[in-house]
């Protein structure tokens, strides 16, 4: 049997979905899944501070809101990291 063009387009969209998959269930970013979608949902209680203790979300939010389209909780947690951001809960 002779491989045709559209069998290895296929094959490699196959590998990029399954390490695509494998990459947003990461278990290294549950905890940053659990901040960053009730922040994007709207939640109040959880917001994103700087250095300086200032309210920053809607920033977060439209700077990152690509990265959290697609899944990209790595280039999330490298943001934060970035611009020395905490992420906080209200009790």
């Amino acid at each position: 049997m002779k491989l045709k063009k559209w069998h290895v387009c296929l094959a490699i969209v196959c590998i990029l979905c399954f390490g695509y998959i494998m990459y947003i269930m990461n278990p290294e970013f549950d905890d940053l899944k659990r901040f960053i979608n009730p922040i994007y949902e709207g939640d109040k209680s959880y917001r994103v501070v700087n250095e300086e203790n200032k309210d920053v979300t809607e920033a977060f939010i439209q700077d990152t809101r690509l990265y959290h389209t697609f899944k990209f909780y790595g280039k999330i947690k490298d943001y934060i990291s970035d611009n020395n951001l905490t992420l906080s809960k209200d009790s």
